[in-house]
């Protein structure tokens, strides 16, 4: 995969992200029969799946990775949590700081596949 292909994958997952929790603070979730506890499943889901997958990367001793990941699930996990109003976007700025951080890791990377220094 090139290395703007990667570099690519973090703005993607963190629009993705951002949607499904604006989704679960709207009205039209809260219509839906069973509409935001699904939303608010699926973002705790994803925020395990991303801890999960920062644990992997930290004992790999890919730091950045690692970070990264975690911020992202923290930002999901908390946009769960509260799932109306301010917290939501307290949750999707702390998922788009993760995937920041791993958009700024697949840009310094040099295309090996090797961690940034």
């Amino acid at each position: 995969m090139a290395v703007r292909d990667r570099a690519a994958l973090p703005v993607v997952g963190a629009v993705c992200v951002g949607l499904l929790a604006v989704g679960l603070s709207t009205p039209e979730a809260a219509a839906v029969p069973n509409g935001a506890p699904l939303l608010r499943g699926l973002l705790v889901a994803c925020g395990v799946l991303l801890f999960g997958v920062a644990a992997v990367y930290r004992r790999a001793r890919h730091a950045e990775q690692a970070a990264g990941h975690a911020v992202a699930g923290v930002g999901l996990l908390v946009a769960a949590a509260v799932g109306t109003g301010a917290g939501v976007w307290v949750g999707v700025a702390l998922a788009g700081s993760g995937a920041a951080l791993l958009l700024r890791d697949a840009l310094r990377r040099d295309g090996s596949g090797r961690p940034s220094a």
